[in-house]
């Protein structure tokens, strides 16, 4: 059974993991039990060659560090507000990831990014996002 997750150094149950997708994936789901929530994570965690949900990713993984921010530090509950970005948002920095990407693989079909490169590429996305 999948009883809990853990979460920024907490583990959380089923019913504050499902409250915390809504949030972070801008979906409710009422259905109950851990299927539904593996579900989810799923939804969040696969990314692989999809920026939209790279970004959605990044931000969970970087920018929040504790669950309760989904809800503007409230407790989770039904109720809570949701305050994570919007999915619009993640779009938005999704479409500068791919405009900025595609630009450099067109100029190097054969680019491989290495560790400098990845600072290049979060330096031209800012400037992306900024022209938007």
């Amino acid at each position: 059974d999948f009883d809990a997750f853990e979460l920024y150094g907490q583990t959380v149950s089923n019913a504050t993991l499902g409250l915390w997708l809504a949030r972070v994936l801008h979906r409710s789901n009422s259905a109950k039990g851990d299927s539904p929530k593996f579900a989810g994570l799923m939804d969040l965690m696969v990314c692989q060659g999809r920026w939209f949900s790279s970004v959605r990713y990044a931000f969970v993984r970087v920018c929040m560090l504790h669950i309760d921010q989904a809800s503007g530090w409230e407790p989770l509950t039904p109720q809570a507000p949701n305050t994570v970005p919007s999915n619009r948002f993640f779009a938005e920095v999704a479409g500068c990831f791919d405009a900025v990407w595609s630009k450099w693989v067109g100029q190097a079909p054969d680019f491989v990014p290495e560790g400098q490169d990845i600072e290049r590429l979060s330096t031209a996305v800012k400037g992306e996002l900024g022209m938007r």
